[in-house]
């Protein structure tokens, strides 16, 4: 295993919930999966990466926030002198930099991290090479591609994981398309503003609004967490198809900014012990559910099988008419 105990990775959150919830978590995970040493070495650098690349990512909404606020302290001294709308605006170039940084950095997380099955799936069956299509690229080939014995945990990723995660990539990636190519006129930098204005009598501080009713700086906070919970979820579920024979994973409801995992790895008497427990808190056995879609799936095909030999068995079995002889 790697030590991350050194200069490997340094965590700039202040929880540190990079390095203690996601890349230790799933490192120790990797000790109960079953993979070459060749293939761990490529899983664990990976891991590194990921991780690198979500705390640069992070870095970039920290840096919004402290820039934002150093602004927010500033206009608070000015006099309001007149009408507000002829108050000074305070254009900021930083932030247009950051909030661009943030997109541009988040899309190169999504296309390290769709690399990971291909370390974990064997003879090359995975072939993405980036998080295409806002994320319907990864659905297609999950729906399309992978070979019957890991069909079960394909439906799985799809339905429990992607697909929840779809709505803010479509938006998050919309807007870094524009903000990178320009596409509708790009994203206005006229939006990244900080002006103090007055409204019925009182003093309010204006800044970059993503919608109507969200901050942009909000909008970087969640969507941050967002990409935190699929990069954990993701990893997770592709290294559940190779766990070891007796061990089980085990992914609880996570809290959002917690540094304590949802992830938890358990031998078949402690899963059977926790059974009722994981049910009732809502948690999903990876690789216990992973084999249950598969035997449904393949009870489908035994009885698609079976239907097509009684269609079959019944046509032949069906009596020929005679010929009619019509004479001379």
């Amino acid at each position: 295993m790697v030590n991350v105990k050194n200069n490997l990775f340094v965590d700039p959150t202040e929880t540190g919930i990079i390095k203690q919830r996601f890349l230790i978590t799933l490192l120790n995970v990797c000790d109960q999966v079953n993979l070459t040493d060749d293939e761990r070495k490529k899983v664990e650098n990976l891991l590194i990466l990921i991780a690198k690349k979500l705390a640069i990512t992070w870095q970039h909404y920290n840096q919004f926030t402290k820039h934002q606020g150093f602004l927010e302290e500033n206009v608070k001294k000015e006099e309001l002198i007149g009408d507000s709308n002829e108050q000074k605006i305070n254009y900021s170039q930083d932030l247009f930099f950051e909030f661009d940084g943030f997109l541009v950095q988040l899309k190169s997380t999504l296309d390290y991290l769709v690399k990971i099955p291909s370390f974990i799936l064997e003879n090359r069956i995975w072939t993405l090479r980036t998080f295409g299509n806002k994320g319907e690229d990864v659905v297609s080939f999950l729906s399309n591609n992978m070979p019957k014995q890991y069909r079960g945990m394909a439906t799985l990723i799809i339905e429990h994981i992607i697909k929840h995660h779809l709505g803010w990539l479509k938006h998050t990636i919309a807007a870094r398309d524009k903000i990178n190519h320009f596409i509708d006129e790009g994203v206005s930098y006229e939006h990244f503003y900080v002006q103090k204005i007055n409204q019925e009598g009182i003093d309010k501080i204006h800044v970059p609004l993503w919608t109507e009713s969200m901050t942009v700086q909000e909008f970087m906070h969640n969507i941050w967490m967002d990409l935190f919970s699929l990069s954990e979820q993701f990893v997770a579920a592709f290294l559940a198809i190779r766990v070891k024979p007796g061990s089980n994973l085990v992914h609880y409801k996570s809290v959002a900014y917690s540094t304590d995992s949802p992830l938890i790895v358990l031998n078949n008497e402690q899963l059977e012990e926790k059974r009722k427990e994981i049910d009732a808190m809502g948690g999903i056995i990876l690789s216990d559910l992973n084999q249950v879609v598969e035997k449904k799936a393949e009870e489908r095909r035994q009885r698609g099988e079976q239907n097509k030999k009684e269609v079959e068995i019944r046509r032949v079995q069906q009596p020929k008419r005679g010929k009619v002889n019509r004479g001379s």
